[in-house]
Parts: structure tokens; C-alpha cells; sequence
């Protein structure tokens, strides 16, 4: 059968204690190519978009090399991009999305069947490793793609932050009340259960 690589979802399951070689190989290849895009003289369309991979990639890195007792991860990937950081925390019980890439056009915004597609395969490896909950954090203009896919209803709530460090990093003109107002995200928290495993 045929794949479409540009609607491939490729999920690895990452314990890092026999894979880690592996996964630090391909981070830093993926890396080497975001960056790289990043440095040409090339218009490249999803400038933005690469940064965020490479942030996240980052974050992957720094996961794979300081593993995190109780959690297990997994990578989201897309196309040979890093698109999730994904982390099961079998003491809670709960599944958490680290990161997410949000580009029109990408992944999770204009392909919702995909997205219906790969929420088994994140359930399948939470149930595996004791969790029976989803918890998703996003910003709120992603709230109606969550919900044509059948999430529960969100949760707006304000992040908590050090009010000293949050001035310090206000933009020279703009007040604290609007960037306050600018960092309000939803969290979505999704249970798994038997109506999930027929999407």
C-alpha cells in the first residue's frame, strides 16, 4: 500500500533507557536540518513554525538525556518533524502534551481526520503505562479544532506566574493587565474510554 508522506504520523515510543542513542541521533539530525533552513539566505515560508521546532527539539533533548523518574515519553513526528513532546506520568495517572507545533495548514489544524487517527495511538500507549487521562494545554484560538474532535469542553484558566519576573520581560509600553490577559490558555482534560477507541 502506498503511504502519503505528507500524511505519514510516525510515533515513537521513547524509553530512554535502551533507545536513547537512537532518539539523541535523530533529534540532532532533525536539529542540524531546522537549523539550517534557518541560517539560508532561502525564503523559507514557516519561519515561525521552524522555530518552534527547534524549541522543541530542545526540550526533547534535554528529556533524553535527563530521563525524569515515573515518566515515559513520546515523540509525535510529522513529516520528519518533531511535532509533540508527549510525557505519560503513571503516578497521576495522567497524560500530558508537553508541546505542540500549531501552524496553519500543519498538522493539527486543517487535517482534523488525521488527528483522529493518531488520538488511539496516544491512548493506546497511556493505557499502557497506568494512565487513564489526557491533559492537553493550548492556546485558546486551537480550542475549535479540540472540539470538532470530540474533546471535552475546555477549561480557560489564567497561567500562574511571578508577577517580578513577568514585568521584567513586559515589551517597553505594554501593561502588565494586557500581556496578563494575552497569557490566558485552555487545558483540556480528556478521559479515555471504550467511544474514544472508535474514532
Amino acid at each position: 500500500m502506498q503511504v502519503d508522506p505528507a500524511r505519514a504520523v510516525f510515533l515513537y515510543p521513547v524509553t530512554f533507557a535502551s533507545n536513547r542513542n537512537f532518539c539523541a541521533k535523530i533529534l540532532e539530525e532533525w536539529e542540524q536540518k531546522a537549523v539550517a533552513l534557518l541560517d539560508s539566505r532561502e525564503q523559507v515560508d514557516n519561519r515561525q513554525e521552524l522555530k518552534g521546532v527547534v524549541s522543541l527539539i530542545g526540550i526533547a533533548k534535554r528529556a533524553v538525556i535527563k530521563e525524569e523518574a515515573g515518566d515515559s515519553h513520546l515523540i509525535l513526528v510529522n513529516e520528519s518533524r518533531v511535532v509533540a513532546l508527549l510525557a505519560a506520568d503513571s503516578a497521576a495517572g495522567v497524560f500530558k502534551i508537553h508541546s505542540l507545533v500549531f501552524s496553519p495548514g500543519y498538522l493539527f489544524v486543517e487535517k482534523v481526520p488525521l488527528l483522529r487517527q493518531v488520538i488511539p495511538l496516544i491512548e493506546m500507549f497511556a493505557l499502557g503505562r497506568g494512565c487513564h487521562k489526557m491533559q492537553v494545554q493550548m492556546p485558546a484560538s486551537s480550542v475549535p479544532m479540540f472540539q470538532e474532535v470530540g474533546f471535552s469542553n475546555p477549561e480557560v484558566i489564567k497561567e500562574a506566574m511571578d508577577l517580578t519576573r513577568l514585568k521584567r520581560e513586559l515589551p517597553e509600553g505594554e501593561s502588565l493587565k494586557t500581556c496578563d490577559s494575552a497569557r490566558k490558555e485552555c487545558f483540556y482534560y480528556h478521559e479515555f474510554s471504550d467511544v474514544d477507541r472508535g474514532l
